[in-house]
């Protein structure tokens, strides 16, 4: 069983990789971002970690998914382009969630 932490912005979700490294017994496998998250939308959150991560100050990065409302092709390749490995169009249901964690193992 996973632990499901919602949190509000991309700030948020950096804070949380940096301190689960060095305080958490438990490795974050997932993430799944919005595109339009207050402050800091996935995106540029995926940019830092990755940035944080070439630094050596995140030891390793976790699948990202990018949560979207945009169905359109042009969005989807420039998503997946940015690094995500995967893209959930909204609304997303629980069959599409337990199939993208079959996909990546992690079910």
């Amino acid at each position: 069983m996973y632990n499901i932490i919602k949190l509000s912005d991309g700030n948020q979700i950096i804070n949380l990789l940096i301190e689960a490294q060095f305080n958490k017994p438990e490795k974050i496998k997932l993430i799944i971002s919005d595109e339009n998250m207050e402050f800091i939308n996935g995106s540029e959150a995926l940019r830092i970690i990755e940035k944080l991560q070439f630094n050596g100050k995140l030891t390793s990065k976790p699948l990202f998914v990018s949560l979207t409302a945009f169905d359109d092709i042009a969005t989807k390749e420039t998503i997946l382009s940015s690094g995500f490995n995967d893209i959930l169009i909204k609304p997303v249901s629980k069959v599409v969630i337990n199939s993208l964690l079959k996909q990546y193992d992690l079910i």
